[in-house]
């Protein structure tokens, strides 16, 4: 891609290891058989001859597109898409996906639920290893789904005790395989319409969907009940559920154990309304 750069001065050029960025480049581009058009260029470039990783470039450019048609894009923005990219193309793919591929379908359904996915993206993780799947100044949300119909989930003891102030929600989900119902590959091109004209937030939907494995088009990954997983949506405070009452001891971290939430009292509809309301 190439946009017009303003001044005579160029810029120092930057490479990862798919895709590289070079600010005001002096360049002759040539329209047609006799048009041609010389000036400085900022050159964004995939550097990468895997078909998947060169269709996510191009969605992303996609989205910057559409930004810069309401006006110039500065070269310290595109410095920073750079970057973006540049996260988003170190991503590695999970060795067995199956774990990420339902935690996001959980997350993604659960977007779909709340407000929608442009809405809430911009406080989703910004890689698949965060703490919380969502954040938003002391507030956070923690999306857990499981098979069955025990609402027992896998907890990081630090998700449910925490020790700066942070109010987190857990939003709890019992799934259904069925083969006839939503798939994964269906929420995520939802998610990517959803945020066409936002490339950060893309990038975003991008890194999980490459750790998860779910860049091939021709991959439908898991799909469960979406009825059915709607209506088991329950919502706890971290602070009421079943845990350990004091930190990791010295030496010792990344404690993970299953809490069955079964037991623990769900947030009030008003209450959680209310909290919900406050990230908007």
């Amino acid at each position: 891609m190439f946009v017009p750069a303003e001044g005579r001065i160029a810029g120092p050029s930057q490479r990862a290891n798919d895709v590289s960025l070079g600010l005001g480049v002096e360049c002759k581009l040539y329209v047609g058989e006799q048009e041609s058009v010389s000036g400085r260029f900022h050159v964004l470039q995939c550097e990468s001859s895997d078909p998947a990783t060169a269709d996510t470039f191009v969605l992303l450019l996609d989205a910057l597109l559409d930004r810069l048609r309401s006006g110039q894009v500065a070269a310290d923005y595109l410095t920073t898409f750079f970057r973006t990219l540049a996260r988003l193309f170190s991503v590695r793919p999970a060795p067995d996906p199956t774990k990420e591929r339902q935690g996001l379908w959980g997350e993604l359904l659960l977007m779909r639920i709340i407000g929608g996915t442009s809405a809430w993206a911009r406080f989703w993780h910004t890689d698949p290893y965060r703490r919380f799947d969502f954040s938003a100044a002391h507030r956070r949300i923690e999306v857990k789904t499981t098979v069955g119909g025990a609402r027992v989930h896998s907890f990081a003891h630090r998700q449910l005790f925490t020790t700066g102030g942070e109010q987190v929600a857990i939003a709890s989900l019992l799934l259904r395989e069925n083969p006839d119902g939503l798939s994964l590959k269906k929420l995520i091109e939802e998610g990517r319409n959803e945020l066409s004209s936002e490339p950060a937030q893309l990038a975003k939907l991008e890194a999980v969907t490459r750790g998860a494995r779910m860049s091939d088009p021709k991959e439908l990954g898991p799909s469960f009940d979406e009825t059915d997983a709607s209506a088991s949506l329950a919502w706890f405070w971290a602070r009421e559920a079943p845990r350990f009452t004091q930190p990791e001891p010295p030496s010792v971290s990344e404690t993970r154990y299953k809490v069955d939430l079964s037991a623990t009292p769900e947030i009030p509809n008003f209450e959680l309304t209310s909290w919900l309301s406050r990230w908007r």
